[in-house]
């Protein structure tokens, strides 16, 4: 896999995030301006998010998913669930500050270990 099929299938994968958490808090009923009370994450930021304008840092991330009521698991397939799991633990926390750039290294260092 070339540097942009990478990107690419890290922007994609992004956007399905983003598009999953505006799901579960439509489905919540709840209102954005509910969503930043429950996470203390500010409206613009949830705005910007929701509208695939920026990707969350994992702080954010988690913060929403506690505000969400949902898992990380329902995030992505269970496959990659162990493997994501895994690639925490080897890369510098410096790779963990944008979900984009985190998403990029798991699927890199997966590219890797299967040899594509």
């Amino acid at each position: 896999m070339n540097e942009e099929e990478q990107a690419k299938r890290v922007e994609a994968y992004c956007i399905k995030i983003c598009k999953t958490i505006k799901e579960r808090r439509k489905k919540l009923n709840l209102s954005q301006s509910d969503v930043s009370e429950r996470s203390g994450i500010s409206l613009s930021t949830i705005r910007r998010i929701e509208n695939y304008k920026t990707t969350p840092d994992l702080i954010t991330l988690l913060k929403l998913l506690d505000a969400l009521d949902m898992e990380f698991e329902s995030l992505v397939k269970k496959d990659e669930v162990d493997f994501i799991a895994h690639s925490i633990l080897d890369l510098d926390i410096n790779q963990l500050f944008r979900l984009d750039d985190f998403v990029g290294s798991c699927i890199k260092m997966k590219t890797e270990k299967e040899g594509l």
